[in-house]
């Protein structure tokens, strides 16, 4: 998450806005499960261990960069940073065509695909995306030329 400065009265907003995202954006009938973070994969990919079994969980509605382009490593480490070692609950879970798990994901209470994509370490997915707020934090992100947005060459693909 980037702190914000005192005087930003605007980005002050956002960020007490994202305290309570997940009040906003999920039902107590879209949870799934909880449990603990092993490992990262990715910077949108978590391994969770659901009813004592290790599960592979992918972000839903983002796509980060894979670990050998570039910002890859800094995008994995960022994920590591905000999920291992805490509890992830999922919402909305559903499966992808690669058998992972698929799921709107907050780590100790933060939206893990949030972070990512404000940051700039990753991009929405417009792929059944109906969240503003990530489009809304991915135009700050290129504005300000954060993490891939930086990239002389990076040219969106969506």
């Amino acid at each position: 998450m980037v702190f914000p400065k005192d005087n930003d009265t605007s980005t002050n907003q956002r960020f007490g806005a994202l305290a309570l995202l997940p009040a906003l954006l999920f039902a107590p009938a879209d949870y799934s499960g909880t449990g603990p973070v092993v490992d990262i994969q990715d910077g949108d990919t978590i391994i969770v261990v659901l009813d004592k079994h290790p599960t592979v969980v992918r972000l839903a509605n983002i796509d980060a960069p894979d670990l050998w382009q570039p910002y890859g490593e800094q995008s994995k480490q960022s994920l590591s940073t905000i999920c291992i070692g805490k509890y992830a609950a999922l919402y909305k879970p559903t499966d992808d065509d690669q058998g992972r798990t698929v799921a709107h994901v907050l780590c100790g209470g933060e939206d893990a695909a949030a972070h990512q994509v404000e940051v700039g370490l990753a991009r929405v997915s417009h792929d059944g995306n109906d969240n503003s707020l990530l489009d809304d934090l991915e135009h700050e992100a290129q504005a300000r030329h954060r993490g891939i947005w930086g990239l002389k060459n990076h040219i969106p693909t969506n």
